[in-house]
């Protein structure tokens, strides 16, 4: 774990944790939520105390920042590989939500709540992935949640639903503390739809929520969509953009998630496509009614001068500079990757 503080023209980077292997937890993939005392939530996919299923920790700053492995997850009906690619979600309680992409009471993934007291965490599954036997459940979630205002939880599925091709769920709080689940779309197969999302889902002040799938689309290099409520539980899908891959200078294959700003606009990536097929950044803005306008505002290059392969969500600041990683490129060694800024 690391942090990147301006200094004059350049970056200066504190290395703040090295997670230690099999007691520890290991390959963090989620994003990192802070609270008011500037500690540090997220999840790791392997490692563990003895398990190799995963954890859920904490990183308290300090002269030397240190780690607090808050819960192992013990595999089996528990969940198992806590991707959580974006980020946790939390509630006005400090509660937390998210995602593993296997476990549970079929083995194919669980949603999640983390309460903490007195330094442990207790973990809750809300509910476990279940397309077994014949049920049209969503199975691996590979993101992670995100909550409204009413505590409904949003996410979605890697695999699964009516088509086999991944679904968005809703998971709705019941009296006893129980929740049940709603599946609002099943994604299929061919170019009306997108297939397979990675990552979780946005909403927006109306209450729309936005996602991208790694397949599918007019292309089949994947897509965006919005998902639109029409009341009693239905939702109505837009595909609002199919990328076009290299050969039109597009993006290619998202694996990450959307952020949103307060004019609607959408932000992402895409891993590969664009003009040097090493990936983008994009943009995406409302042009009235269902019509969105989408931009390619950087296509990474291939070779140590740029980074290659975004895989992660973007991060923005009060300017509107965009902030993400990527996965490959850079001059370090066989290239291992770089820290990015878009400025507008």
């Amino acid at each position: 774990m690391y942090e990147l503080s301006p200094a004059g023209s350049g970056w200066t980077e504190q290395v703040l944790y090295n997670f230690g292997g099999a007691l520890d937890g290991y390959q963090p993939t989620s994003g990192l939520v802070e609270d008011s005392l500037g500690n540090l939530y997220g999840t790791t996919v392997n490692g563990g105390q003895g398990l190799p299923c995963g954890t859920f920790f904490r990183v308290t700053p300090g002269i030397r920042w240190t780690e607090t492995g808050l819960f192992t997850f013990p595999c089996g009906r528990a969940g198992q590989q806590p991707y959580n690619l974006g980020k946790l979600a939390v509630d006005s309680e400090g509660n937390f939500y998210g995602t593993t992409f296997e476990g549970g009471t079929v083995g194919q993934g669980i949603v999640f709540e983390m309460s903490i007291s007195l330094e442990i965490a207790t973990e809750t599954v809300l509910y476990s992935f279940d397309r077994s036997g014949g049920h049209l459940d969503g199975d691996y979630p590979y993101g992670s949640v995100i909550m409204d205002l009413q505590g409904n939880l949003y996410g979605t599925t890697f695999e699964g639903g009516v088509n086999g091709w991944g679904t968005v769920f809703e998971l709705s709080p019941q009296e006893g503390g129980t929740y049940s689940e709603g599946i609002i779309h099943n994604f299929n197969t061919g170019p009306s739809d997108g297939l397979n999302p990675y990552a979780g889902l946005v909403m927006d002040r109306y209450g729309n929520l936005f996602g991208t799938t790694y397949g599918g689309g007019l292309y089949g290099y994947g897509t965006v969509f919005e998902l639109l409520p029409n009341g009693h539980g239905l939702w109505t899908e837009l595909v609002i953009h199919s990328f076009r891959g290299p050969a039109h200078a597009d993006g290619a294959n998202p694996y990450g998630g959307l952020i949103i700003d307060s004019n609607r606009n959408l932000y992402g990536t895409t891993f590969t496509g664009g003009a040097h097929a090493a990936g983008t950044v994009y943009k995406l803005s409302p042009v009235g009614g269902i019509l969105w306008n989408e931009s390619v505002l950087y296509s990474f290059k291939v070779g140590p001068s740029d980074g290659a392969n975004p895989r992660g969500e973007l991060v923005m600041d009060g300017h509107g500079n965009l902030y993400g990683t990527t996965v490959s490129g850079g001059n370090s060694g066989p290239g291992h990757g770089t820290v990015f800024k878009i400025a507008p």
